[in-house]
């Protein structure tokens, strides 16, 4: 009998924001606890919230056991990690503070917005630990503002929004960025013709979108089981040579998400490609599809804090080039994809969606906001012949920030 213990803590303290003003302030503090026995090929488990005792836990997933949940794979071992990021960053004192001036500057150097939604310090603590020698630990901190902003002459009910996720928050680069984005959007502009454009795709917000496909058709289970459009393409190079797509754990990539994932696997450099230069490796796995399938596996296992772990969807990123968006674009006018949703990939891999919000973009300078469009493509284009890369540098000078540049079918929706 081989007992593990799981524990998780975060703590929220938003700012409510209504008409520009702070309406409200709320705070979260929950820890979820777990433990987990494995015996005879079988696990039990049992959780709880708050103040529950590890005893009182422990008693419950043994008789937990009886249920006979099957888990017939190795518990992880022998690693002691411990990272810590909590360093970084404001505290929490400090946010409401930080709150009232930010809304305050953002309203004074933009009269024509109103702004709402919120503004969250979150930390987070997560632990993995088993009697096998495995000490797994890892606390982070991070700000997010999510800033709906509404232009006070519109009819809309929010127009757009100016978000951040990171640790290194700074006001002064932040307000940089809302100007260039609000400035560029009471900018009315047309594009001179329907066609092919260099079209950068703002990962901040449409990474999920653009990236979908893999999600889907990269999981372990679907693509050994024929229906991934990848299936029995191993080995092959299907994409651009400049094309890496990694599932990642890294803090440098990820902020809140612990390195390791729910059955304790750790991979080298917190991460791992599925694609490097154009090839595809593998798909994404845990511990039963790794094994099912002898595959590698690649720390994809996710869940509940008290349900056995089972493949989830893991974070994925494009790995940047070593081109900053100036060179990328080259010194020719094309799109900023800012908002987009709506879209799909067709089973066959052609791609397409609405963009609810554009901007007329030359690498540099935001110039002005586009009507709405329709972008196209498809995943063997978007991302061989026509991928030009993800940029080495940030569009607004903060975290994140990255702008994955190809070549797409753009027309007008009006």
């Amino acid at each position: 009998m081989k007992k593990e213990k799981y524990v998780d803590n975060m703590k929220e303290t938003s700012l409510i924001i209504s008409a520009s003003k702070i309406d409200s302030v709320k705070i979260k503090d929950i820890t979820k606890k777990s433990v987990r026995i494995y015996d005879g090929g079988y696990i039990g488990i049992a959780g709880g919230i708050g103040e529950v005792s590890t005893e009182e836990l422990e008693k419950k997933a043994k008789e937990n056991i009886k249920n006979k949940i099957p888990y017939e794979y190795e518990i992880s071992k022998d690693k002691c990690i411990s990272i810590d990021k909590t360093s970084e960053g404001m505290n929490d004192k400090e946010l409401l503070s930080e709150g009232e001036e930010l809304l305050s500057r953002l309203c004074k150097e933009n009269e024509d917005f109103i702004f709402s939604h919120k503004i969250t310090m979150m930390e987070r603590s997560t632990s993995l630990s088993n009697d096998e020698n495995l000490n797994l630990s890892y606390k982070d901190k991070s700000i997010c503002t999510e800033l709906i902003f509404k232009e006070k002459s519109s009819s809309s009910i929010f127009d757009g929004f100016i978000g951040y996720e990171g640790r290194k928050y700074n006001r002064e680069q932040y307000l940089n960025m809302a100007s260039r984005i609000l400035k560029a959007y009471k900018n009315e502009v047309s594009l001179p013709l329907e066609g092919k454009y260099k079209v950068g795709v703002y990962m901040d917000s449409c990474e999920e979108l653009f990236l979908q496909i893999f999600s889907k058709d990269l999981n372990g289970r679907t693509f050994k089981k024929g229906g991934s459009i990848f299936s029995e393409k191993t080995g092959k190079k299907l994409f651009n040579e400049n094309f890496t797509l990694m599932q990642t754990k890294n803090p440098k990539d990820v902020c809140l998400q612990p390195y390791f994932d729910m059955e304790g696997t750790v991979t080298e450099d917190y991460s791992y490609n599925l694609i490097e230069n154009g090839v595809l490796l593998s798909p994404y796995t845990d511990k039963k599809t790794s094994k099912l399938y002898n595959l590698k596996n690649t720390a994809a296992a996710s869940g509940n804090y008290d349900e056995v772990p089972t493949l989830g969807v893991p974070t994925l990123k494009v790995k940047p080039s070593n081109k900053t968006l100036k060179e990328l674009f080259n010194g020719e006018e094309g799109i900023l994809v800012y908002i987009a949703s709506g879209g799909d990939y067709t089973s066959s891999g052609k791609f397409g969606t609405p963009v609810q919000l554009a901007f007329l973009f030359d690498g540099e300078h935001i110039i002005g906001r586009l009507p709405e469009l329709q972008i196209s493509s498809d995943v063997y284009k978007m991302f061989n012949e026509d991928f030009l890369g993800v940029c080495s540098d940030s569009l607004f000078g903060l975290e994140g920030g990255k702008v994955m540049v190809m070549n797409m079918d753009v027309k007008n929706m009006k």
